[in-house]
């Protein structure tokens, strides 16, 4: 899926620091979010 800049985000779930699943979805319910993105460590990214 191809996501450009302003679009809307389509939900996803994801593992946050403590071992947790998360959806986006549930995050919205509560407020603004913000997504950041970065290549692996220790990556030539």
């Amino acid at each position: 899926m191809d996501v450009r800049v302003g679009s809307k985000v389509p939900d996803f779930q994801g593992i946050d620091q403590h071992g947790d699943t998360v959806a986006l979805r549930d995050l919205l319910e509560v407020g603004p979010v913000v997504v950041y993105f970065y290549p692996k460590a220790m990556t030539a990214g």
